[in-house]
């Protein structure tokens, strides 16, 4: 992590924590909103940390990506380790739709673009019309009898609400929410004990942050939601 700091700088680095099927993993997102004049150039990243891709891995620095990330696999034993080399780094575009700002994610193999998915971002508050409709827009949300409250727009008093359609889920993030949110997100979506203990432990300390918290779902054959994955993200 203090390489990665060291390297993009502070603040341009999101770290965002899944938790799907009692296994975490991490993700990191770094920033860079020079697009195609970018300040920092991917290929000297790789090249700063080249036990992450194998050396023929290349990306095209033209390509006008505000963010690219990179996903980390977690062992049994709970620690976080990079798989032998990565073989995909997943790059973000400017999109259209929401009412602040939307966005696509591609994952490149250093080879070609396979589009994942679809952000749209809305202030949560004013735009409650315009989340209700994208939402009934979806193929997948559509199909939910009744949207648990909890994955209502508002639900945790956050500042941006952002709806996103994904290959084998839609998603649902809660951004710019408080500890005390963040805390009760974590333990109804099924957060390791030890986070949420950390958490707890933590909270005075952490009463300055916010923090998004995001949640996958798919759909029953009964028109229920069913969640499959948390994120938590922070700065680096």
């Amino acid at each position: 992590m203090l390489r990665i700091r060291a390297f993009w700088g502070r603040f341009n680095t999101v770290w965002g924590l899944k938790s799907a099927d009692g296994r975490l993993g991490l993700e990191l997102y770094f920033y860079d909103y020079d697009r195609a004049e970018r300040r920092t150039k991917i290929s000297s990243f790789l090249n700063a940390f080249p036990d992450l891709f194998a050396p023929s891995f290349t990306i095209d620095d033209g390509i006008p990506f505000f963010m690219c990330s990179i996903e980390f696999n977690a062992e049994d034993s709970g620690l976080l380790e990079a798989r032998t080399h990565m073989t995909t780094i997943d790059l973000y575009t400017d999109g259209f739709g929401g009412t602040t700002s939307a966005g696509l994610c591609h994952a490149w193999d250093g080879v070609s673009l396979t589009l994942k998915n679809i952000y749209r971002f809305y202030e949560s508050h004013p735009d409650r019309a315009e989340i209700t409709s994208a939402m009934a827009a979806s193929a997948r949300t559509s199909q939910i009898k009744k949207l648990p409250p909890e994955l209502c727009a508002g639900a945790w008093q956050e500042e941006i609400f952002v709806f996103a359609q994904k290959r084998t889920s839609d998603c649902v993030y809660f951004s710019r929410i408080k500890i005390q949110a963040v805390r009760d997100l974590c333990a109804k979506f099924a957060f390791p004990p030890e986070i949420i203990g950390f958490l707890a432990d933590q909270d005075a300390n952490l009463a300055h942050h916010l923090f998004d918290v995001g949640i996958d779902y798919t759909v029953s054959s009964g028109g229920d939601a069913l969640p499959a994955k948390a994120g938590l993200y922070g700065l680096l």
